[in-house]
């Protein structure tokens, strides 16, 4: 399931991210590649390249130009908790592998949390409350929307094999899940990346969030990618 570390040639990145995250594994940590020195348009250059030969890059919001996006100070005022979720549950085919390549660290805290699927289903054995609300993932049909973008479907899409969650894009009275993703954050597995590595994962069969910072300097790229 995880490779931590893992020092791999860029001309081995592709097919090796492609492969193992639409295989058996839900997320891979690597390094062994070179952008976070390079000045911004050559570095921006190296990671869109690199997805680009995972997968078909998607824009964030419909931006144009948007197919690499900086996650900052900017984008994350304050440096808040991002609470679980899968990205873009809105659309009928999600993307498959998201990535998120470091650049600056925060000095303490930021960390990327990813919980693979099998762990979340597990958490059914915790109460009676999550087993209620894992069945409910299951079989409760909500609206997923953002903008003129609209899916009805359940959280765990059997069919489709897909994951699905964001409470941005949920109607709060629809949303009763929340204290189930708030525990699967807690035994998610929490990943500081160091400058000049990357974290890909499977957006379709994990929940990721990431943890509060107080480094206005952090900054991360992300890419999201359909295989």
């Amino acid at each position: 399931m995880l490779q931590v570390g893992l020092d791999i040639s860029q001309r081995e990145m592709p097919d090796f991210v492609r492969e193992n995250l639409t295989g058996h594994m839900s997320y891979v940590h690597l390094s062994g590649i070179d952008f976070a020195d390079l000045e911004p348009t050559a570095r921006n250059e190296r990671i869109r390249s690199i997805s680009s030969e995972i997968g078909s890059l998607t824009l964030s919001n419909g931006s144009p130009d948007s197919d690499i996006w900086p996650l900052d100070s900017k984008t994350s005022p304050n440096g808040q908790l991002v609470a679980g979720h899968t990205d873009n549950p809105f659309r009928e085919r999600p993307e498959d592998i998201v990535a998120f390549w470091n650049v600056r660290s925060s000095s303490k805290g930021g960390e990327n949390v990813i919980t693979p699927f099998p762990r979340i289903v597990r958490l059914a054995e915790q109460s009676q409350q999550m087993a209620e609300l894992i069945l409910k993932a299951y079989t409760k049909v909500i609206e997923f929307k953002f903008g003129d973008q609209a899916l009805r479907g359940t959280l765990i899409d059997y069919k489709a094999k897909t994951l699905r969650y964001d409470a941005k894009s949920i109607a709060p009275e629809d949303n009763e899940f929340e204290p189930l993703f708030e525990e699967v954050v807690k035994v998610g597995d929490k990943i500081k990346l160091k400058p000049g590595e990357v974290l890909f994962f499977n957006n379709r069969r994990t929940i990721h969030a990431r943890l509060p910072y107080s480094d206005p300097n952090r900054l991360s790229i992300r890419t999201r990618m359909v295989v």
